[in-house]
Parts: structure tokens; sequence; C-alpha cells
């Protein structure tokens, strides 16, 4: 079994989920909180309903056209990060 399947037991899942990646959105489209995550070139990678929903925040887009005030600070801030892992 691939490491993402879920085990057949698994008794609370989300109608439709069938592996952990599945799993984890529909646990965070659950929140009313904003959820997103972006990479070191400032593009959203993942992205829950909320923030879809109130920042147009889809996986594939760039931070800095939804946030253009945060744009200079966000991407020097995510570069120092990024270095230093």
């Amino acid at each position: 079994m691939p490491e993402t399947e879920l085990p057949v037991a698994f008794p609370f899942l989300p109608q439709g989920a069938s592996s952990w990646e599945e799993l984890c959105q529909a646990l965070a489209d659950a929140s009313r909180d904003a959820l997103l995550a972006v990479d070191s070139a400032g593009r959203v990678v993942f992205s829950n309903a909320a923030a879809r929903e109130r920042f147009g925040a889809h996986p594939g887009g760039e931070l800095a056209q939804l946030f253009p005030e945060l744009n200079a600070p966000l991407a020097q801030l995510l570069r120092e990060r990024c270095a230093l892992d």
C-alpha cells in the first residue's frame, strides 16, 4: 500500500477522501480561519476553503498579487527564511 493511502478501517473519513492529503485538505477546509502555505518564490502551494473564499488564494497563485502591500517585505523574508533551511 503506498504511504499516502488510508487504511480501509478509517471510520471518520470525509466522503470521498481516500488519501492522507485529502483527509488533511478536508480538515483544513473545515476551519473558519484562512490557512495557506507558500514556497520560497511566493507561490501558494496550499490553501484551505477560507483562504480561497476570502482572498482568492489558490495553489499556484502569487502571494504578491494577493497582498501587494506586503510584496517587498514578504519577498525579503521568504528569501531569508528559505536560505536558512
